[in-house]
């Protein structure tokens, strides 16, 4: 247990080696004042000391064995507690605004990729369908109608007509209905065809070679969106295992060109974007003409889903509940969620990852990859939110998006861009960079653990009261104190507090531990036994400074330092710290 609160040390010799500051000592404690009484009456025994400070004075006797000197039970006096002396006057703040950008804004932003797998299946004027959708409540009618449409008279249609057969109507309403869980589109059946982009299901004759077609969306024509299908494709059916034969495919394929997609392996007016061979295939988009029978699962493939979700949305209740999802040692993942606190997760994975949580963006384990199919990559469609990425114990890439995000880096030497949001990053052991760049501030939290290894090098901290908080986790430190300048050194005892130290050089732990060691230049800040700080240094008040911080502990084995991490930044400044940036 302490009892004495200053660093005095008592003794018999000279004791005016070292002067303090007079104006520090005016606000010094009952000791300090007694200490510079006995130097000025040239009194320097033991003895006196204690006399000028209430003690025992000189009716001291030695004790056993150590005849000859003078000692003396420590001197106790009432403790204020730990902290900076009562009126110690920091140095005056010197805060001067940036002018200029900061060379380091935005450092580890990625830029967008458009998703060549949706660019794929772009149709002619995919871009206006996501409003069009909005201007007609989310509503999309579609008919089989018994007696040809008015609108085709006069046309190609109209030669051959028929209605659809029951197994194409009943193929019709399932395929609508299982895309209708995914998108956020209500299929309504209608009978009233005098409407645009009603999707009118029918059969027409069509030379030998031609399956079916189908009709882009149009804003001007009554045939925009209808599908037709030759008499000789109009028996669909969905076997017991799932699987169903080519009528049954042919008729989603048409479908998805009625709802706005083009084939993958051509282009189509200003949609240019194709795919390669080795994904042009019905495994991964109905669309295609390569079309292996084992693929034919009834339903639009994963390709076309993260297509038509740009363009419709995703429905709120699909994948609603707080899902994890990772990658796939087998092939690639597709996410589509509608709601709920979601994460992608590499724990576990010991190469390094790329996890992208933008909407349409790329995540991937190792090098990034030629074809997003292929086994260790994930893709987040368009209208999807993800909150949580976690990475493994690689070297790993984590970018957030415009959500409050909890971005986890794991074990290795991580590189954490949050992006907008009020985020939440966790390096992790290793020494990782964390920019907290973003468009539109937002209070972001910093986690540190001083038990992790490594010190983390930090981007766009945002000092100040509502801004950045650093939350120091597995260390008791609470109350921040004033700035302390190297040539103005208070003695004080210091427990689970934060110290600002500027004008030395502490850009180390070793220079920490010594600058705190006897002779050091903050010697006279005393850790308690057992105790631990936080220290914060800069090397001058200036704005603009690096900020280090290092997590300091007086144990067993003396006074120990370790570096937690270096913000860098034009607007740092040592003096603009706020309580409220520490948790």
């Amino acid at each position: 247990m302490w009892s004495n609160r200053r660093k005095v040390r008592l003794r018999s010799a000279d004791f005016s080696a070292k002067d303090r500051d007079p104006l520090l000592a005016a606000g010094g404690s009952k000791l300090n004042r007694a200490e510079r009484a006995v130097q000025s009456s040239g009194l320097v025994s033991t003895v006196s000391l204690l006399a000028a400070c209430g003690g025992g004075g000189g009716s001291s006797s030695p004790r056993p064995g150590n005849e000859g000197s003078v000692q003396s039970e420590p001197v106790p006096w009432p403790d204020p507690g730990p902290g900076l002396p009562d009126g110690y006057t920091p140095p005056s703040s010197t805060y001067t605004a940036p002018t200029t950008e900061d060379p380091n804004r935005f450092a580890l932003r990625e830029p967008e990729a458009d998703p060549y797998w949706v660019a794929a299946l772009r149709g002619p004027e995919f871009d206006r369908l996501a409003g069009a959708i909005e201007e007609v409540e989310r509503t999309i009618a579609y008919a089989v109608p018994h007696t040809r449409p008015a609108y085709y008279a006069g046309r190609d249609d109209a030669d051959g007509w028929q209605p659809a057969t029951p197994a194409m109507a009943a193929a019709t309403r399932e395929i609508l209905a299982r895309l209708e869980a995914v998108v956020d589109v209500r299929f309504v059946e209608t009978t009233d065809l005098e409407a645009t982009n009603v999707i009118a299901v029918s059969r027409t004759a069509m030379p030998s070679d031609t399956l079916g077609y189908a009709y882009y969306p149009s804003t001007v024509s009554f045939t925009g969106s209808d599908v037709l299908i030759s008499p000789l494709y109009d028996a669909p059916e969905q076997y017991a295992d799932g699987l169903t034969n080519l009528d049954y495919e042919l008729l989603i394929h048409e479908l998805g060109h009625a709802l706005g997609l083009k084939h993958p392996f051509e282009a189509d007016g200003s949609s240019t974007a194709t795919l390669t061979a080795e994904e042009d295939t019905t495994v991964w988009t109905a669309l295609s003409y390569d079309a292996p029978p084992s693929s034919f699962d009834g339903a639009f493939r994963a390709f076309d889903l993260m297509a038509l979700t740009e363009a419709y949305g995703v429905d709120p209740s699909f994948r609603s509940g707080d899902d994890t999802y990772a990658v796939s040692g087998q092939r690639g993942v597709f996410v589509i969620d509608g709601g709920g606190i979601d994460t992608i997760s590499a724990a576990g994975q010991l190469q390094g990852v790329t996890l992208d949580l933008r909407e349409g963006q790329q995540s991937f384990v190792g090098a990034t990859p030629d074809l997003i199919s292929a086994a260790g990559q994930l893709a987040i469609s368009a209208n999807t939110e993800i909150e949580i990425a976690i990475g493994g114990a690689g070297d790993d890439r984590l970018i957030g998006n415009g959500l409050d995000n909890r971005l986890a880096g794991g074990a290795g030497r991580d590189r954490i861009f949050a992006d907008d949001g009020a985020d939440t990053l966790d390096g992790g052991p290793g020494s990782d960079i964390i920019d907290l760049s973003e468009v539109t501030a937002s209070p972001d939290t910093v986690i540190i653990d001083p038990g992790d290894v490594g010190s983390d090098l930090v981007y766009g901290f945002e000092q100040g009261v509502g801004r950045d908080v650093i939350q120091f986790m597995g260390a008791a430190v609470k109350d921040l104190l004033d700035v302390v300048s190297a040539d103005r050194v208070p003695e004080a005892f210091v427990q689970g507090q934060i110290l600002r130290l500027t004008d030395a050089v502490l850009e180390t732990a070793a220079q920490v531990e010594t600058a705190f060691a006897d002779g050091g230049a903050f010697e006279a800040l005393e850790i308690a036994a057992g105790g631990e700080a936080i220290v914060i240094a800069a090397a001058s008040q200036s704005t603009g400074e690096t900020q280090a911080l290092f997590h300091v502990e007086n144990d067993a084995a003396g006074l120990q330092a370790a570096q937690l991490a270096q913000l860098e930044g034009k607007a740092l400044d040592i003096d603009s710290w706020q309580a409220s940036n520490f948790a």
